[in-house]
């Protein structure tokens, strides 16, 4: 169903886009649903058979208090993971193979989930932009120091909750928490954005965007020329009356070139959504773009990596990424760490809220 923005007066209505999708792309999505609960079983038994061979943490990370309850349970946890972990390979395999057909015959680059929100809407959006290090298995560990995606979960939604953001960015979040964290805030937006660039092997682009408000076209999914063969990437634009937003993770200069390359026009204001390497914001700043994040904030943490790895030094991170083409408005960066209590980091990237 289409609705109708209201215009001025001698200028036709403009059909908002409403997120409907065909029968095909419905069967389609039910099937490549499934499908993905099947290789989610797949890959919680190797996150499981993953974590046997973790650093151990008395007390921290889901680990018991006693050393030898713990070693205990590792050899129990691999003993029974690991037969059945190689007893799903071939129908994760299966499932893995339907899904790349699936993504490849539906209609768009990515899923579109309809919220309830029934409330009105601010007329100046607050921005949100937080890489909370949900990749599938032990990545989160690995890379970053924090819990795997699960034991965040609640945190992660209950932190959007309590700050109530109109646009939601979201990097990092793995295919299988996405639809559970679009559930959770279903009446709190209008539309979920997911889903791009899923592969038969590897990770999606990770991408989780919430919007509350209006949107006057589909919104688009572009992947960039040069792909890894792990993860998908590339960049989602959207646009309302009065914005353009696009949401990207970690482009190279390449990337950023093939984005300018788009034809933005200058009646409405661009903001660019994401992360970046930290160099790269002198490539924005000669587009004519201005940081929305002051300067000398802190918005990265080596902390949580430090503390799970044991080491002095963590590794260099790519920060968060909020540039406009015209600067307006107030930003807060929130830590996402306590310094007491450092495994219990729900992010080694701070909130980034922009009102």
């Amino acid at each position: 169903m289409s609705v109708e923005a209201a215009s001025g007066e001698g200028v036709d209505s403009i059909p908002l886009f409403d997120g409907e999708i065909g029968v095909k792309d419905k069967v389609n999505e039910k099937i490549t649903g499934f499908a993905r609960q099947v290789i989610h079983l797949n890959s919680y038994l190797r996150q499981s058979l993953e974590l046997d061979f973790a650093p151990l943490h008395s007390g921290e990370y889901g680990q018991t208090n006693s050393l030898v309850q713990e070693v205990v349970g590792r050899i129990v946890r691999f003993v029974i993971c690991f037969p059945s972990w190689m007893g799903t390979v071939p129908f994760a395999t299966v499932a893995s193979a339907i899904t790349a057909v699936g993504n490849f015959s539906h209609s768009s680059l990515y899923r579109t989930t309809h919220g309830t929100f029934s409330g009105e809407i601010n007329k100046s959006p607050k921005l949100c932009v937080l890489n909370p290090r949900m990749l599938t298995g032990i990545n989160p560990q690995r890379n970053a120091g924090v819990s795997v995606a699960s034991d965040r979960f609640n945190r992660l939604a209950s932190t959007i909750k309590d700050n109530n953001p109109d646009v939601v960015f979201l990097p990092e979040v793995n295919r299988f928490n996405a639809p559970s964290l679009a559930a959770s805030l279903k009446e709190r937006y209008h539309f979920f954005f997911t889903g791009m660039g899923e592969k038969m092997i590897g990770e999606d682009t990770s991408f989780f965007i919430a919007f509350r408000g209006s949107l006057v076209k589909p919104p688009e999914y572009i992947p960039f020329r040069k792909q890894d063969w792990l993860m998908e990437r590339g960049y989602f634009v959207m646009e309302t009356e009065e914005r353009i937003y696009v949401c990207t993770y970690k482009p190279t200069p390449g990337d950023w070139n093939e984005i300018f390359s788009r034809e933005f026009g200058d009646k409405k204001q661009v903001v660019l959504m994401g992360e970046m390497e930290p160099e790269d914001g002198e490539i924005l700043l000669q587009k004519g773009f201005v940081s929305g994040i002051p300067k000398d904030a802190q918005t990265t943490t080596s902390a949580p990596y430090m503390h799970y790895h044991s080491v002095e030094e963590g590794e260099s991170t790519s920060v968060p990424l909020l540039y406009f083409s015209k600067m307006e408005g107030k930003t807060d960066v929130i830590p996402m760490h306590g310094s007491e209590n450092v495994a219990e980091a729900l992010s080694d990237h701070a909130l980034i809220l922009h009102r």
